[in-house]
């Protein structure tokens, strides 16, 4: 993805430009990774049952 303005990055590709050619710090980049995965899991944990009756819904046959 090119994209020339740094502000308009996406999460993952700011995660992977934190990593160097020959060096990478890890536990920056992992604590990254799991501030990115907050909003993810904190929209499950409100939204769960609806989650759930969509698989539940989804997996019926007939």
């Amino acid at each position: 993805m090119l994209i020339s303005n740094a502000k308009k990055r996406t999460v993952p590709l700011g995660i992977v430009m934190l990593k160097g050619q020959y060096s990478s710090n890890y536990p920056q980049i992992f604590a990254t990774m799991l501030l990115a995965m907050i909003p993810a899991v904190i929209f499950y944990f409100i939204f769960r049952r609806q989650v759930m009756k969509g698989m539940v819904a989804g997996a019926v046959k007939g």
